[in-house]
């Protein structure tokens, strides 16, 4: 009997956690929230750490002016938070009636423990559906890389899944996306802003014979 061992690899969301000089709530609409631009490469050699940024918001609410005040430990990761940053949005700062431009802080956390119980429940809707599927060993054999999926929900809306990095199998790729697609109704999930997840999937042979089974945007 064919046998298989899906390896799901999940990385927690990289949230933005406000210091003392980052009290103000994010603009509605837009999560401070940057796991969807955890780095493929760090991903892949366990990279784990804390960004702090310095930044200033303009009149208009907009990141300008960034600068890594303490890195990681890891240039990728400092990169990544960068790149996430310049996406904020702020609710204006006024001053007598009049927007200002402010000085803030940021500490983006990177971290591949999940601490997230939606990931969780990604987690093992995804491994029940992709066991259903059954892939078979020829098809596992020729994954040469993880699936790497960006994941989305706003509102009420059905959650977005695409690929941001194909395992080198398209149908795998594709079964991941569309497990991921259709949720059972048991999650159900309507935040008011986009809430992403990067969810990175190892694909591997080998379980025991007789055995089957499966072994996280910045938004806009």
């Amino acid at each position: 009997m064919r046998s298989f061992l899906f390896v799901l690899l999940l990385t927690a969301p990289a949230l933005a956690q406000p210091s003392q000089q980052d009290a103000q709530a994010p603009a509605p609409g837009y999560a401070h929230i940057c796991a969807m631009y955890y780095p493929r490469s760090a991903i892949r050699m366990h990279e784990q750490g804390v960004t702090t940024l310095e930044y200033s918001v303009t009149p208009q609410g907009r990141v300008a002016n960034i600068t890594v005040k303490k890195s990681s430990g890891h240039s990728s990761l400092d990169g990544a938070s960068v790149t996430c940053v310049q996406q904020w949005l702020y609710p204006p700062t006024m001053e007598n009636g009049v927007p200002i431009e402010v000085s803030k802080q940021a500490k983006i956390e990177w971290s591949l423990d999940s601490r997230d119980p939606l990931p969780s429940l990604l987690q093992r809707a995804a491994q029940d559906c992709i066991a259903k599927a059954h892939p078979s060993d020829e098809a596992l054999a020729k994954a040469s890389a993880m699936t790497l999926v960006k994941i989305q929900f706003y509102r009420s809306d059905p959650p977005s899944a695409e690929i941001a990095s194909s395992s080198g199998n398209e149908g795998l790729d594709k079964l991941v996306v569309g497990c991921l697609g259709q949720l059972p109704p048991n999650i159900s999930v309507h935040p008011p802003f986009r809430l992403g997840y990067l969810l990175p999937f190892s694909w591997k042979t080998g379980a025991s014979l007789g055995q089957s089974a499966p072994s996280p945007e910045a938004p806009r």
